[in-house]
């Protein structure tokens, strides 16, 4: 007798539109499903709009994702230019990212939380409390 599947079961959650891992955003490209599982590796705010632009991840609640880990990869990239004024230069990135795709509401909505936690973020590296954020 086969027991059904739940969502907490790791057999059942495999596949993942939106995926953080080491430092990278994986995002499966949703264009090419049903007949291949390919994922694309986002390194850059950029890449990220240019993913969501292009219909790579679709669904309102994993645009906001993307999108917020999409300000994960900006903050770091920035924070690493220029430790003390990184706030000022994220604003092109986050920009660049609500352009993306500007009607969608989940985007705008993480777009507008990463902005808060940014204005929040004490003094220091804040990727740590940006990553919590966008989990």
């Amino acid at each position: 007798m086969s027991h059904p599947r739940t969502a907490g079961d790791p057999t059942f959650d495999r596949v993942r539109a939106v995926d953080w891992r080491e430092g990278c955003l994986r995002l499966l490209d949703q264009r090419l499903l049903p007949t291949r599982e390919e994922y694309l590796s986002i390194d850059s705010a950029s890449d990220c709009a240019r993913a969501i632009r292009d219909m790579v991840v679709r669904g309102a609640p994993a645009i906001g994702i993307a999108a917020a880990y999409g300000v994960v990869l900006a903050v770091t990239k920035r924070y690493r230019q220029d430790p003390n004024r990184w706030k000022r230069a994220i604003d092109e990135d986050l920009a660049i990212l609500s352009a993306a795709r500007p009607t969608a509401v989940n985007l705008a909505w993480a777009i507008t939380r990463m902005r808060d936690t940014i204005a929040g973020t004490p003094e220091g590296n804040p990727v740590a409390e940006l990553l919590a954020a966008a989990r």
